[in-house]
């Protein structure tokens, strides 16, 4: 078990040793290995809710090169934030329904709000 998580964490370039415990580990880091969970599953989906608050600039350009492995290997991700700059194609929702889409560069935040 230990090596395929090694193996998985090293898929991500997620630099954990497997035999850290979970509990150990900061927070940007008990993210990544809940990215690798899914990936040990083949989880075909990857949603990431609100994850880039809690991180440092270093862990949010490791999370960018997770995304474009993820993407790479033909999965999806579903990138959740409140904050436009860390967004690129976007869709709305509303009390459930979705009221707007499209990409950031092509609409004022104004629009988006």
């Amino acid at each position: 078990m230990r090596v395929e998580a090694g193996e998985i964490l090293d898929a991500i370039a997620a630099w954990i040793d497997p035999d850290i415990k979970f509990k150990e580990l900061g927070i940007a880091k008990k993210h990544l290995v809940a990215v690798a969970r899914a990936l040990s599953i083949n989880a075909q989906v990857v949603i990431i809710d609100e994850l880039i608050a809690a991180l440092s600039q270093k862990e949010i350009e490791q999370l960018y090169v997770l995304i474009e492995l993820l993407k790479q290997d033909g999965k999806a991700i579903l990138f959740i934030s409140h904050k436009f700059d860390e967004i690129y194609h976007f869709t709305v929702f509303r009390d459930g329904e979705q009221v707007g889409e499209g990409f950031i560069k092509d609409t004022s935040q104004g629009e988006i709000v």
